[in-house]
């Protein structure tokens, strides 16, 4: 059961992309999902061949790192679900998307 969402664009030409998502402590797997397009140049970013994972920080310094599931590839849209362990802590979770194709790995601007 997740709660219904709605497509965010996640545009990887800025260095600041703000986004007000809301969840709750201790909800646990598979409860909160969020769905991202990322375009680059307003055009859709093609995650053909790359792996998408998303990495951050908790409100207690602790780092996590989670795979992303891929909805789209050609259209760069992913889905990222909320882990019971990225809300374990109360604050604010502060997140990157990470890119990875053969050796070379890219990381967006946090948000």
């Amino acid at each position: 059961m997740t709660l219904d969402n709605q497509t965010l664009i996640f545009n990887l030409d800025k260095t600041f992309n703000l986004f007000n998502l809301s969840a709750k402590q201790f909800d646990t797997d598979n409860a909160r999902s969020f769905t991202f397009q990322f375009i680059q140049n307003n055009t859709p970013f093609n995650l053909s061949s790359i792996n998408v994972s998303v990495g951050g920080i908790k409100p207690d310094g602790k780092k996590i790192f989670n795979d992303v599931q891929i909805i789209d590839s050609t259209n760069g849209i992913v889905e990222l679900d909320l882990t019971s362990q990225m809300l374990a802590v109360n604050g604010v979770l502060k997140l990157e998307f990470i890119f990875m194709k053969d050796n070379i790995r890219l990381s967006s601007y946090p948000f």
